[in-house]
């Protein structure tokens, strides 16, 4: 072995003796580093498989989304739309960048023939879809070419979770049957575990090919319809071919497709992304987008705040060692190898901190996983700490040890040799080692400023969310419990599903506890499927629209209004006798009344949707404004209501008042539903209450992620006040001793250890406030609603003020020591 390499070994074990023998300092230094680097690792676990690897498939970074667009009145093009059937075959056979070109479409479906019935997930697919991602069956095959045409053999896919779910693994599956809206479908593979399809926040429960589209789908009618955006896109690049490159075909095609055909696809071009860009639904993007910077801040913070204990940690050490240091010197020692030793200690205080780190990760990676969106299932992602995640916790370690352990190891690696071998007291007065302290205090004073920052932002996050819980939503929130039934697809005619209807309000009205019963085609905050242009009565409509918005729509049954606590403004509600063969009738809120007849009483008003063509429909009743899609909608939407007895969906939410608590009764409207037919499934059973705590998910999340933080960053920055002036009290034990010999007060030692204390806590401030304003204010700005100016300028002083109390505290221990120092004891230990 070379003399490096023995040199290497030697200043190793020296280093563990050297840890060793300070108990401490080393626990504390290694707890820091653990808790810093262990919440980073598992903050990084899950923006690793959110963000970076959401997909589990092959070569994901190959794969593109394909979407039309549509040209504006500026010629340019912009939107995000799918693309119709007939246009996907147009695209696989003439675009030569991608090797193969998959669509897909999901919705729900009723799926039984498992375990219990369900409400699943399905999605339609070309049988090429499993080939273009690269992934394999965990049993049995995926579908196959000759499946894809009218008449072929009904196949389905279960995902590795159905399978699990509904027939508890069984490995015999394959062949079994299952029926599907009604009609059978037979078992012929299961999916990799894992994989839930393309798009985040939708776990597919199996697929079916797009040939299936016609016969399971509510649009099966647009199926040809070439203008029909129905289906999402995604196709694998060829070897060496860019993104751009794909993208400047795919818009050439999509240009000269709309010339071919005007009446359809006129105005229209395409783009591609890269997929992984793209798994979030367009809705969702701008949440996961603040969930993961909320994530980034608190692995930020959190780490910070380590590092900087530990620093502080290691500046005091090397303080202590300033004597030993100097005496090896003395002896002949050079600076390098005294350097070396000690970067060779901190590396291995540091590397001993990144591997404990990995027991923290794992432990935090749990509780972190519990403030997940929402729409994620527990296994909706793998978060394994595998070697990806090893080398990214030992990587932090090696850098941070770097950053943060180099320049203590420099300064104690020069001392003054002089002050140095004399006694401890004369140190304090040389000034080096009062450079020393005030490194010391300036990291102390960024702990203090970090902490501000985090406290500020959680404030401001909670104020936030106490905003959004005081929100009127238009409609009551207590006492509200949900069920959706979907007798449409049980095979129910017209008259079988009005009649199942019928009896299943009145059964749930007969329970002992529920006051009312309604339904509605979409629950509360769900919004509406269907939306149509409206036109009132006279108004003229061009052959192509005029470009007006698309307004939303929900059939409701009579009562839905007091049930749901939308209060009833003008008119009449819904009842049982509308005439099925019209007139037509309609209520709408205040917001679309005021939008198409202003100060006009709309009672008697009739509108159209779309075209000239379609039947009049008459205003009967004017109900309040309501959030219908998010709780932060701003202005209202307008809305329509449609009478169940002059419309049929095919699936409807039963909305339940009960006098109690909701969720108590829910297992007693399962029985009730199920009684009625054991073979319906039930989706969407939940309280109102819950879904609006869903709605403010991000909200909660952060405020509480940030919380915990925040007071995290406070201890340690009163903590980090308090060694600044423990240890300087304690080094000036003899200065006070003086100043009190000679006259000084306890009142006038006070002020000059607060007046330390204050500089510090005053520059941490000063910071902490820029850092919150311009550094973690524009990040958590989408989260923030209705938070003025008024209410911002109280939150900083307030919490200024708090941590200041807070600091001040800290100080009170170190200045009573150095008010109460005995001048007799001191000068006589001299």
């Amino acid at each position: 072995m070379g003399w490096p390499m023995v040199g290497v070994w030697r200043d190793l074990r020296f280093g563990v003796r050297s840890l060793v023998r300070k108990p401490g300092f080393t626990a504390a230094a290694v707890v820091s580093l653990v808790l810093g680097i262990g919440t980073n690792t598992a903050i990084f676990t899950i923006l690793d498989a959110v963000f970076l690897r959401p997909l589990p498939v092959e070569d994901p970074d190959q794969l593109v989304a394909v979407y039309q667009m549509l040209r504006n009145d500026t010629g340019e093009y912009e939107g995000q739309m799918s693309i119709s059937w007939p246009t996907y075959l147009d695209y696989r056979e003439r675009i030569s960048t991608l090797s193969e070109l998959t669509i897909y479409q999901w919705g729900f479906m009723n799926l039984s023939g498992g375990s219990e019935p369900q409400r699943a997930t399905g999605m339609f697919v070309t049988a090429n879809y499993f080939d273009v991602l690269g992934v394999r069956p965990a049993l049995g095959r995926f579908l196959l070419a000759e499946e894809e045409v009218r008449g072929a053999t009904e196949a389905v896919v279960l995902s590795h979770g159905c399978w699990s779910r509904l027939f508890g693994a069984d490995p015999d599956v394959l062949g079994k049957e299952v029926t599907i809206k009604g009609y059978p479908f037979t078992i012929v593979g299961v999916g990799p575990r894992g994989f839930r399809g393309t798009e985040i926040g939708v776990s597919v429960d199996f697929w079916v090919s797009v040939m299936r589209f016609e016969q399971l789908s509510p649009y099966a009618g647009y199926f040809e319809v070439r203008g029909a955006a129905l289906f999402r896109t995604i196709g694998r690049r060829n070897p060496g071919v860019s993104v751009a490159r794909v993208d400047a075909e795919v818009l050439g095609l999509a240009q000269r497709l709309a010339q071919a055909y005007p009446g359809e696809l006129t105005g229209l071009g395409a783009k591609a992304l890269p997929l992984v860009g793209e798994v979030f639904r367009a809705e969702d993007r701008d949440r996961y987008r603040d969930y993961g910077g909320t994530l980034g801040i608190a692995a930020l913070l959190i780490l910070l705040i380590a590092c900087i204990s530990v620093a502080n940690l290691l500046l005091v050490r090397g303080i202590e060692r300033a004597r030993e240091i100097a005496i090896r010197q003395a002896m002949g020692a050079h600076r390098p190898r005294i350097l070396r030793q000690l970067l060779t200690e901190n590396f291995l205080l540091f590397l001993v901190g990144g591997v404990l780190s990995m027991v923290v990760a794992h432990g935090s990676l749990n509780l972190l996983w519990k403030f997940r969106p929402p729409e994620f299932v527990n296994d909706a992602l793998d978060l394994r700490l595998d070697a990806t995640v090893w080398g990214f916790a030992l990587l932090v370690a090696v850098v941070v040890g770097v950053i943060f352990g180099l320049v203590p190891a420099l300064r104690a690696s020069k001392p003054d040799l002089v002050t140095s071998l004399k006694d401890a007291d004369s140190q304090m007065v040389s000034t080096t080692l009062r450079l020393r302290f005030m490194a010391h205090s300036l990291l102390a004073a960024a702990q203090v400023a970090l902490a501000l920052a985090a406290v500020i932002g959680a404030g401001l996050l909670l104020r936030s969310l106490q905003n959004a819980q005081q929100i009127d939503l238009g409609f009551r929130t207590d006492n509200l419990a949900l069920i959706s039934v979907t007798p449409g697809e049980q095979g129910y005619d017209e008259a079988q599903t009005r009649a199942f209807y019928r009896r299943i309000s009145e059964k749930l009205e007969a329970i002992p506890g529920v006051r009312s019963v309604a339904l509605s085609e979409n629950r509360l905050l769900r919004g509406a499927v269907l939306r149509h242009q409206v036109y009132a009565e006279g108004e003229d409509v061009g052959p192509e629209g005029d470009g007006r918005e698309f307004w939303r729509t929900n059939v409701a049954s009579p009562g839905f209004f007091p049930t749901v606590g939308i209060p009833l403004v003008g008119g009449r509600d819904f009842t049982d006798f509308e005439p099925s063969e019209g007139p037509l009738v309609a209520i709408i809120n205040q917001r679309l009344a005021a939008l198409t007849w202003g100060d006009e009483d709309p009672i008697g008003k009739r509108f159209h949707f779309d075209y000239p063509t379609e039947p009049l429909i008459e205003v009967v009743g004017v109900v309040g404004d309501a959030k219908y899609k998010n709780v932060h909608e701003d202005p209202p939407l307008p809305f329509i209501y449609l009478p169940l007895a002059q419309h049929l969906p095919s699936a409807m939410t039963l909305h339940v008042r009960c006098e109690g608590d909701p969720a108590a009764l829910i297992p007693t409207l399962r029985e009730e539903v199920r009684a009625l037919d054991p073979g319906m499934p039930l989706a969407g059973v939940a309280t109102i209450s819950h879904l609006v705590d869903n709605a403010l998910w991000l909200e909660r999340v952060s405020a509480t992620l940030l919380s915990i933080f925040g007071v995290l960053a406070l201890v340690l920055a009163v903590v980090g006040v308090y060694g600044v002036l423990a240890y300087s009290v304690g080094q000036r034990q003899h200065e006070f001793g003086i100043r009190m010999a000679m006259g000084a007060r306890q009142a006038d030692l006070y002020r000059k250890v607060f007046g330390e204390a204050a500089v510090v806590v005053l520059f941490g401030l000063a910071v902490g406030i820029l850092l919150a304003f311009f550094g973690l204010g524009p990040v958590i700005a989408g989260q923030l609603h209705d938070i003025g100016a008024a209410e911002l300028l109280v939150t900083y002083v307030v919490l200024t003020l708090l941590l200041a109390f807070a600091a001040f505290l800290g100080c009170l221990v170190p200045a009573r020591r150095a008010a109460h120092t005995d001048p007799m004891s001191t000068l006589r230990s001299e």
